[in-house]
């Protein structure tokens, strides 16, 4: 009797390794004993747990997937509304009076920097800076005679001096003359375009009065109001850029200029002025 439960346990036992190796096939294995049952049952659980975690994973298809652009968490984008005015302008204006002669602008139009604007009559000029040349011309010959005569010590040092003096006064006479005849026509100081003319050709001008302005396109100024909350916004390392409305997307780098309290409230509001360098709005 025990020779037969061993013979059985054996049976078993083997019965439990062919079905853990061939999943496929079916193998019944009659036990009597009550142990030999059990581990019957143990090796079919085994044959379906095995069963089950070799199975094929099912191939899938393409699945669609949302794409979002990922912002970066340093940046801060604060919208301001603002105005643009020129930073470099310049009311071109004559040193002496006089009619003008000449009107060589229209408005709109681009100059060159050094450029003739506008002339005024020089006959008056002309004819003193003729005389101041002249006098001059005397006074160079003087010294110079003086000068050979000082060094044969024909002449004293005082009567020296006077000379001396005589030709720087006239000297100075000349190129003043000379300078106020260049005077006579008004150039551009930098490039830029001319915006407005305040006179017309033939008109007389008196000194400083206003004939042309000029606007340096390469250089605008941009003011706009803030809270004072938002002052690190702009006090920071960060970049600062200007939008205008007619160049929608394009971005144009700009720096702080200046800034003073606009507001006396509690809520204090700061004006800010910012220069654009070189927008190129072409």
């Amino acid at each position: 009797m025990l020779k037969n439960r061993l013979i059985y346990l054996t049976v078993s036992t083997c019965a439990l390794l062919i079905i853990m190796r061939t999943l496929q096939r079916k193998l019944i294995v009659k036990i009597n004993s009550m142990k030999g049952r059990n581990l019957s049952i143990m090796a079919v659980s085994v044959v379906l747990f095995c069963s089950c975690g070799q199975q094929p994973a099912q191939e899938r298809g393409p699945r669609p997937v949302k794409l979002a652009e990922v912002a970066s968490l340093n940046k801060i984008e604060k919208s301001y509304s603002g105005v643009v005015s020129p930073d470099q302008f310049s009311d071109l204006a004559f040193k002496m009076s006089g009619p003008l002669v000449a009107m060589n602008v229209l408005e709109g139009q681009r100059v060159k920097k050094g450029e003739v604007v506008a002339e005024i009559d020089p006959t008056d000029y002309k004819l003193d800076y003729d005389a101041k040349r002249a006098s001059f011309q005397k006074a160079s010959s003087q010294m110079q005679r003086a000068e050979k005569l000082l060094m044969k010590n024909a002449i004293s040092m005082q009567e020296f001096e006077t000379t001396q003096a005589s030709y720087t006064n006239a000297k100075s006479a000349f190129e003043n003359a000379q300078n106020t005849l260049n005077d006579t026509k008004l150039r551009a100081p930098f490039d830029g375009f001319i915006q407005k003319k305040y006179v017309e050709n033939y008109q007389r001008v008196q000194p400083g009065q206003g004939v042309v302005c000029l606007i340096n396109p390469a250089k605008l100024q941009v003011e706009f109001t803030i809270p004072e909350t938002n002052i690190a916004y702009v006090t920071s390392h960060g970049s600062i850029f200007v939008e205008f409305d007619a160049y929608k997307g394009k971005l144009f780098q700009a720096k702080v200029k200046e800034y003073v309290e606009a507001s006396q409230d509690t809520v204090p509001e700061f004006l800010y002025s910012f220069i654009l360098m070189t927008p190129n709005l072409t």
